[in-house]
């Protein structure tokens, strides 16, 4: 603890000594353009909203607002031909003519512009240009999914499929790669949530309320050290423009059950304040059908005994409702203080009717029992934020801070009936009907709050620091139930219990950034420590645990010549156990199968190094190399009941990823432009497994590509696709899956609307198949969901379309490790 203490505070006291000692601020960019904007009465235009565009397709490069002086000054800026935009409700519209930025010119000043007054009401002003559908950063890939339109109707799920390097098995879990264990987060913030309550929120949450998805393999310091194989950011559409603006969607999509999904978004934004809300409905059916065999050999002998063959057909009814709403108060015009609430509230249902066979070798039925089993789960998510923001001075000094309080309330009901029956197929006497009932109450409360501070130091060298803390408690219950009258029930004590957990992280990083001639440097380090308390209550058993880590990065970028630029890059990261991971209990899946939590799972670090080589700023070619500690893997073991398996997590002891990467945009002809992406990898898993030496060793393809084509007239087409070969995943095969999805939209209503129509997995191939072989294991699963769904959608926008000007949200980690239900 003091040594985390000691860390922040020379971090912060660094930063604090800096601030006072620099007393002439700094140039941070290439050039600084600088300039003043006039009222009509020759007084300063205040608050007006200045666009820094580029001259030959008027693209927004940045974007700021006048001060009480009306002045402006643009930092960074780098060679080559611009035009301003000025825009403001009381003055006309006023464009500059194109001036240049020169190379090794360092300020610009313009001339004043003195604006005209607005004698009727202004007209929107359109900034054109569409970003590209894929886009290669320094330390991230951003897939801009407003550009898709394949991705329109869709769920999230749909969109990660669908991008680069991502992998998506069928229980939604994601894998960037090749490599599981990442973080996924909403706005920049976690999500409160385990893996398997993100995977069934991605996979209901609409695609329409999505405007860009970020991949960053290796996180800067700045973020959060959780995530062994890098960071997912999704980031919703937000209505923050000048005025009042808003938009609102709609779609309905049609597969074997129809789907719905509609919102709306809404700004309003002045002087002094600027306020935003937007709420999204969805109404979906899932089905998806489950087929496994699980073989079982006589002991000592390795002959088969028998083998369990079991068909589950899940219909899957959802309603969620999502919504944020919030003000940001512009205090003066260097300081921002802003309150905003998040939240879902929905239900979910599975009837889920499973038939099991016994068979011999020779496939005859020794018996069999069908089950019809019915779970519902509700839940309400709640978080509250509290950011502020200070712009010390105009050469990048910044300051920002933020607190958030969320609640999770999560509860699930389940019913389980199933009748057994003899190889005649007669109700078995001497196996009665099994009748149970499951009452599972669950509730997080987690606080977290965060400082950063940005300090540059001449024109090209910057520091980045700043300390958080987050506390969190789950409370879980479950209780069992066996029916022995028709009114009558006895509690389960093997199969009930109660588990609390409380966890406290630390924090703090510093991370330094510099350009010299053609080099780029970026180092940090963060530190954490760790303190977890995990209490069994029923049998009075407490797992505590306090460490501390570092975690540093590095990145280096050197600019060749125009066409050729190389990266070398290096993290150290850790992937936490699930909160609902380290949960002891049984949660009975069917008679046959139930997952069990481990409560002395242990933590995994991973160390990543990339190099990467951009050809004309476009071809990026990226090796990468990946070492897993105590990797943690889902496995399956025999279960205490006969004929039953039971799923559980464990630490393995090592996975080595290496892999090479291609990503390239194609132009075929002026009306067909596409995104191919190609990575190959190979995965190795060593450890122990059911006292069994672990080694696993498998490389792997993966391919996915978008083309875009424009027919003219408002109608332009998508086309996608993606590929992955066989993969494995520590004791698990994966084998191929592959799909083609297509779509068409056209502009109307003046471009305010977009109607589009796409179909999703055109030839019905998106499957899952594995399977388990592996000391003494014998397990084959196939898993087939609603994959091929036709869908049109809607979208329409309204009031003013001026620059925007995104809110700042908070980030946090903790949030992806608590259980909340589904979306």
């Amino acid at each position: 603890m003091k040594t985390l203490f000691a860390f922040a505070l020379s971090i912060l006291s660094f930063g604090a000594f800096t601030a006072v000692a620099q007393t002439k601020p700094a140039s941070t960019g290439v050039c600084k353009v600088v300039g003043a904007i006039k009222a009509p009465d020759q007084k300063p235009a205040e608050y007006v909203t200045i666009a820094l565009l580029r001259a030959n397709d008027s693209v927004s490069v940045k974007g700021l607002t006048t001060d009480q002086t009306g002045t402006f000054e643009f930092f960074q800026v780098k060679e080559g031909q611009y035009i301003l935009s000025v825009t403001s409700f009381d003055y006309k519209p006023f464009y500059t003519k194109p001036f240049e930025v020169k190379s090794g010119e360092t300020s610009k000043q313009l001339e004043t512009i003195t604006l005209a007054a607005s004698t009727k009401t202004l007209k929107e002003v359109t900034v054109v240009g569409n970003k590209p559908l894929i886009e290669q950063k320094l330390d991230k890939t951003v897939l801009n999914v407003e550009s898709s339109i394949v991705s329109s109707g869709g769920t999230a799920i749909e969109v990660l499929q669908k991008a680069p390097g991502i992998t998506v098995d069928n229980d939604g879990n994601i894998s960037l790669k090749g490599k599981s264990g990442v973080t996924v987060l909403i706005d920049g913030k976690p999500t409160y949530m385990s893996n398997a309550e993100v995977a069934d929120m991605l996979k209901n949450m609409s695609s329409a309320s999505i405007s860009q998805v970020e991949i960053m393999t290796n996180p800067p310091a700045k973020y959060d050290a959780a995530g062994n194989a890098g960071v997912i950011n999704i980031k919703l559409k937000k209505g923050s423009n000048t005025g009042f603006n808003g938009s609102v969607n709609a779609s309905f999509g049609q597969g074997i059950y129809a789907k719905g999904n509609g919102g709306i978004n809404l700004n309003y934004r002045q002087k002094a304040y600027n306020v935003f809300g937007t709420y999204n409905y969805s109404q979906r059916k899932n089905m998806q059908e489950l087929d496994l065999s699980r073989s079982f050999f006589a002991a000592g002998t390795g002959n088969l005994s028998h083998s369990m063959l079991q068909n589950a057909d899940m219909k899957m009814p959802s309603h969620n409702n999502r919504f944020k709403a919030g003000i940001d108060l512009f205090l003066n015009p260097k300081s921002t203080l802003g309150f905003m609430v998040n939240g879902s509230i929905g239900t979910w249902e599975s009837l889920n009717p499973t038939y099991s066979q016994k068979v011999n070798p020779a496939h005859q039925s020794e018996g069999s029992s069908y089950s019809q089993n019915h779970i519902t789960e509700d839940w309400n998510n709640f978080t509250y934020n509290v950011n502020y923001k200070l712009t010390l001075d105009t050469s990048g000094r910044e300051l920002t801070a933020d607190v958030d309080y969320a609640q999770n309330k999560y509860g699930s009901n389940q019913l389980y009936n199933t009748t057994f029956y003899n190889s005649q197929g007669q109700q078995d006497p001497g196996n009665p009907q099994l009748i149970q009932k499951g009452v599972i109450p669950s509730t997080a409360t987690i606080v977290t709050a965060k400082v950063d501070y940005t300090h540059p130091f001449g024109k090209k060298l910057k520091m980045d620091a700043g300390a958080k803390t987050s506390y969190v408690k789950t409370d879980n219950a479950i209780d069992y139930y066996n029916q022995v009258n028709v009114n009558e029930w006895a509690h389960s004590d093997s199969s009930s219990n109660h588990f609390k957990y409380t966890e406290n992280i630390n924090a703090a990083y510093i991370n330094f950034s510099k350009e010299y001639k053609k080099f780029s440097f970026q180092v940090g380090l963060r530190g954490e420590q760790t303190r977890t308390e995990g209490d069994q209550r029923t049998i009075d058993s407490v797992v505590k645990r306090d460490y501390f880590q570092l975690f540093p990065t590095a990145y280096v970028k050197y600019e060749i010549n125009k066409s050729n630029t190389i990266q070398l890059s290096y993290s150290r990261r850790v992937n936490r156990p699930d909160y609902e991971n380290l949960n002891p209990f049984r949660n009975e899946i069917d008679p046959y199968t139930y997952q069990i939590g481990n409560p002395y799972l242990q933590p995994q670090i991973s160390n990543a190094v990339e190099f990467s080589h951009v050809l004309k700023g476009k071809y990026t070619t990226t090796v990468n190399y990946n070492r897993t500690s105590d990797v943690m893997t889902m496995v399956t073991a025999p279960g205490v009941r006969p004929n039953s398996v039971y799923v559980t997590n464990k630490n393995l002891s090592t996975q080595d990823n290496y892999g090479i990467s291609f990503s390239t945009p194609i132009t075929f002809a002026k009306w067909w432009n596409a995104n191919a992406y190609a990575s190959v990898f190979h995965n190795g898993f060593k450890g122990k497994y059911l006292n069994d030496d672990v080694n696993r060793q498998q490389t792997s393809f993966s391919f996915n590509a978008q083309n875009t084509i424009t027919f003219g007239n408002g109608f332009t087409g998508e086309v996608s696709g993606f590929y992955n070969s066989k993969m494995i995943d520590g004791i698990l095969d994966i084998y191929p899956m592959w799909m083609v999805s297509a779509g068409v939209q056209k502009s109307i209503l003046d471009k305010k609307g977009t109607i589009k129509l796409n179909v999703n997995d055109i030839f019905n191939s998106h499957k899952f198949k594995g399977a388990i072989k592996y000391s003494g294991m014998d397990i084959d699963v196939k898993n087939r969901w609603d994959s091929r769904v036709a869908t049109l959608s809607f979208t329409y926008r309204f009031g003013n379309s001026n620059l925007k000007v995104s809110q700042r949200t908070s980030n946090n980690e903790e949030a992806n490790r608590a259980k909340q239900g589904k979306d």
